[in-house]
């Protein structure tokens, strides 16, 4: 009797451990830290002299990491990019084509190791700092959102003037 009073509270108490347990999907959604950038076109309506910002659609957009062999976007036309920032170093940088004129973005940032759960581990989130560009198609850079976590925002803005 007291042998099967053990075994079942055994049972019960592996039961409540697997179903407390997280699946992988739940830890697949939650580790994506993707940093969110925009593009923006800068001009002055010539009525009133005030700036006008509006969204812009680059034709052909390439993105490329440096020290990577793959683009992240290639020959697509976009208005928003997310990219993933270098977890192992303190800045990253990107080789972007804007139709036919190229510009190099550096983005340095710190990064921050958040435990989520046993079952999933770890993510590597990331503070911008400072962001840096050539200025042959890019006018301008500004930080919209500093934090870079798994819940997507718009961090960068990057502006063009005509």
């Amino acid at each position: 009797m007291k042998k099967t009073g053990l075994n079942i509270l055994f049972i019960i108490a592996l039961s409540v451990g697997i179903l407390s347990c997280d699946t992988d999907d739940t830890c697949r959604k939650s580790r994506t830290v993707l940093l969110g950038m925009n593009f923006y076109l800068d001009s002055i309506n010539s009525k009133t002299n005030q700036l006008v910002v509006q969204n812009l659609a680059i034709d052909s957009l390439w993105i490329k990491g440096e020290g990577l062999d793959k683009y992240f976007y290639s020959k697509e036309s976009k208005n928003s990019v997310k990219l993933p920032l270098n977890s192992f170093a303190q800045e990253s940088k990107y080789m972007m084509r804007f139709n036919e004129t190229i510009d190099t973005v550096l983005i340095k940032h710190q990064n921050f190791t958040e435990f989520l759960s046993l079952e999933c581990g770890y993510i590597r989130t990331h503070k911008i700092d400072t962001v840096i560009s050539t200025n042959n198609f890019i006018d301008s850079i500004s930080i919209n959102q500093e934090n870079v976590g798994t819940i997507y925002v718009e961090n960068i803005q990057i502006h063009h003037n005509k």
